[in-house]
């Protein structure tokens, strides 16, 4: 094996791994150091567009069993590597960044169905299996998880466990933590943990809890058990138009303060409605509503939240928007020429809050980003809800300042350009994104909410985590300490380095 980059010692590493686990697991080529040593973290992503180079790990390794596992982490901990879980690195948060010199796991070899059970509707799955793979193969069988993220072909379903995954039908079917049933583990140190296969237990508190959500720093999840369901038998939905965000938050309100659990409920405001459908939206906020399961719920569902809706100002815009949506709604924007060629800074941050914060969160959050130099869009819908709150959305995008234009165009015989698509503009790329963020963060927790939703913490919602969490962050550093002592297993992500030594 030739590693011509790498120090002696670090080439003996790999060459022992490759001993390990055979030369074909272990990857040390340039360009697959360059794809696995990140997510999708979009601030990463648009540093590389303007230039920065990522980190280069010492190499990716690709196990095929728990065992294998086994055998890497305690490799890892004799030799004070850092290691960085990987499943298919569409998290957008940095929870999957790798630090020069470290070594990525990564599980996409381990991506088999192991078991359904058609009696207790569960099915057994490896965690480096891809979302829609995974439902495609439920499907076939007559089955259907019910959890439907926007990265559903990106995405593993291991990382669903890893950063505590919502899909977008969960107001009917729940969120991953409603779906795990079962898993096994590996700890940094090589102890394998697993948690039982049944339908619930009051049995001390839940290994399942601990682990979901944890990003990679305390175990790595080898398998799961979900729930599964019979599909549907019926399937039906409208649209409904609200003048204003608020009348639409209120009608989502009072029809989950009702009890009723539409697989969809999803609103959005006028922006976002202009944006995602045209004349469609009528100049209004847009509502979609789609139930599903057994005929006389679907019908008794969609009448009932009809009526809601139209109580509190909702129109019918038909079934054009919601069909519109139902085909697009995995389809991912074009980030490479919003970045390179068109140089817009933007991101999407998604938090929740309860019914009487809300709406005020929302204004906040518009207002704040409203304000930032050169921002061309900030907007959000409502997409998961509960009869205590609603997951908000927030999109951001940010142009150069029009006086900057004026100035460029007035200084340089290259002409004015409203984008950051040049080199020496990485410095303000990053100050405005971090901006940005700031003002959603502060904002949120300003008013009560949480920083996060469903994608997570990674890195970039670390220099808020501590107010978010208060007094029980001290307990999960003491969980890290005692699971991760030496710190081996993703270091940087949800802890700060020292917190594992």
């Amino acid at each position: 094996m030739s590693i011509p980059t790498q120090t002696a010692d670090q080439a003996d590493l790999c060459r022992s791994l490759a001993e390990l686990l055979g030369a074909d697991r272990v990857l040390t080529d340039e360009a697959t150091l360059a794809s696995r040593g990140h997510d999708f973290w979009l601030l990463d992503f648009q540093k590389r567009v303007h230039g920065t180079t990522g980190p280069k790990p010492l190499c990716v390794v690709q196990p095929r069993s728990q065992e294998e596992v086994v055998k890497v982490l305690t490799f890892a901990g004799s030799h004070n590597l850092a290691v960085v879980p990987y499943g298919a690195g569409s998290g957008v948060c940095g929870g999957a960044r790798a630090r020069d010199g470290s070594l990525v796991l990564d599980l996409s070899l381990m991506n088999k169905i192991v078991a359904v059970n058609d009696t207790a509707l569960t099915v057994t799955v490896q965690p480096g299996m891809l979302g829609g793979e995974f439902e495609q193969t439920l499907n076939s069988l007559g089955y259907s998880m019910g959890h439907f993220p926007q990265s559903m072909n990106l995405s593993s379903v291991g990382g669903w466990v890893a950063t505590r995954a919502s899909g977008q039908f969960s107001t009917k079917y729940g969120s991953i933590e409603n779906m795990l049933v079962a898993l096994k583990a590996v700890l940094a140190d090589g102890t394998v943990v697993e948690t039982r296969d049944v339908p619930r237990r009051s049995v001390g508190p839940s290994v399942n809890e601990i682990l979901l959500g944890s990003e990679g720093t305390l175990a790595v999840v080898t398998e799961i058990t979900y729930k599964i369901h019979p599909l549907p038998e019926k399937q039906d939905g409208n649209s409904y138009r609200f003048a204003d965000f608020g009348a639409g938050l209120e009608a989502v309100r009072k029809i989950m303060r009702a009890g009723w659990k539409p697989a969809l409920l999803r609103l959005y405001d006028g922006s976002e409605s202009r944006r995602h459908f045209g004349g469609m939206a009528g100049g209004g906020c847009i509502l979609l509503l789609l139930s599903e399961g057994p005929a006389a719920l679907v019908e008794a569902e969609q009448k009932a939240c009809a009526e809601i809706i139209e109580a509190e100002g909702g129109v019918s815009r038909g079934a054009g928007p919601l069909e519109h949506w139902l085909k697009t709604r995995f389809q991912i924007p074009d980030l490479e020429d919003l970045a390179r060629n068109k140089g817009v800074v933007f991101d999407t941050i998604e938090v929740a809050a309860n019914w009487d914060r809300v709406y005020g969160l929302y204004k906040d959050v518009v207002a704040a980003l409203a304000s930032v130099p050169g921002i061309a869009n900030a907007s959000a819908h409502s997409s998961h809800s509960y009869e205590q709150g609603t997951c908000l959305y927030f999109t951001f995008a940010v142009k150069k300042p029009r006086w900057l234009v004026r100035l460029i165009a007035r200084t340089l015989t290259l002409g004015a350009y409203d984008g950051f698509t040049k080199p020496e503009d990485a410095d303000e790329v990053v100050r405005l994104y971090n901006q940005c963020w700031q003002r959603v963060m502060e904002a949120t927790l300003a008013n009560g909410g949480t920083i996060s939703h469903h994608h997570g913490v990674g890195q970039v919602r670390m220099p808020w985590l501590e107010r978010e969490l208060g007094s029980s962050y001290q307990v999960l550093k003491l969980v890290k300490r005692s699971l991760d002592r030496d710190g081996v297993l993703n270091p940087g992500t949800l802890f700060p380095d020292e917190e594992g030594e």
